[in-house]
């Protein structure tokens, strides 16, 4: 533990960003934690927050803060949300808690910023306000599932070649995969193109287009 220090040296932000350090590096979130982290006695938190409950109220306002795009948004709404879809990726990343663990009601200033934002960067979509929302809350599934699917998830082990050749080859001998068999003319180059999985980012990207082009669709 860090060598305590008065609480008249912290402010409430100081608190706030004590609480993420230690949620970032994947320790459960008490006022303990928090305090060792900060220095100080545990008590000496409960001058800058009630309590657990709205210690997580500001975390989650923070982070709504950090999903705020810098500037103005592009003017074209394939490219705002595009910013939009980045940006909260990024913030999901840098804080992995935030996929799954945020418990905000919508009712802080950051929140009600952030769907400003939102909004904003559907605005020139010929949709009525009920269709825009459920475009944003699309776009904010897909962004959450893959940061948890793919950015945050370890990737299984892999087999040595020879295992995974014999493995494969065993399988396509049955005749039961007729559309994988089409994928290569040969057992190698099946293989080959099985083992080419595009980088994380290219993936995002093409799955971000993908998902424009369909709203994009269905547009009059």
């Amino acid at each position: 533990m860090r060598n305590k220090r008065p609480y008249a040296q912290l402010s409430p932000d100081d608190v706030v960003t004590a609480a993420m350090a230690v949620a970032d590096r994947g320790t459960p979130l008490t006022m303990s934690a928090v305090a060792d982290y900060l220095g100080v006695a545990t008590m000496t938190l409960y001058h800058y927050v009630k309590s657990k409950k709205d210690l997580q109220a500001m975390m989650n306002d923070q982070i709504m803060a950090e999903f705020l795009v810098d500037g103005s948004l592009p003017a074209a709404w394939p490219d705002a949300l595009r910013a939009v879809a980045r940006q909260t990726r990024a913030v999901l990343n840098r804080h992995p808690w935030a996929v799954t663990g945020m418990t905000s009601d919508g009712l802080s200033v950051h929140a009600i910023r952030r769907l400003e934002q939102s909004l904003a960067a559907t605005a020139t979509l010929p949709l009525p306000a009920p269709r825009r929302l459920a475009v944003i809350a699309t776009m904010t599934d897909f962004v959450s599932g893959f940061v948890l699917k793919t950015d945050l998830e370890p990737g299984p082990p892999a087999r040595p070649p020879e295992e995974a050749t014999r493995f494969v080859a065993t399988q396509l001998a049955t005749g039961d995969y007729p559309n994988l068999t089409t994928l290569a003319d040969d057992l190698p180059g099946l293989l080959a193109v099985l083992a080419d999985v595009p980088p994380a980012d290219v993936r995002f990207e093409q799955a971000l287009t993908h998902l424009i082009t369909g709203i994009a669709a269905e547009l009059p």
